[in-house]
């Protein structure tokens, strides 16, 4: 693999990572599983039902 300027491995914060020429988000389930809660539609649904 080759890795040049366009692929380089970018840091955007604190264990957010990214790979602008693979469209690649780098990152640990933690974040993934805090971004799934806070953006979740179910409280709202659950709350009008």
């Amino acid at each position: 693999m080759i890795i040049d300027g366009t692929t380089a491995v970018v840091e955007v914060e604190e264990g957010l990572k990214i790979i602008p020429g693979a469209n690649t988000i780098i990152t640990n389930i933690d974040r993934i599983v805090k971004w799934g809660r806070k953006s979740s539609m179910w409280p709202m649904t659950f709350g009008l039902a």
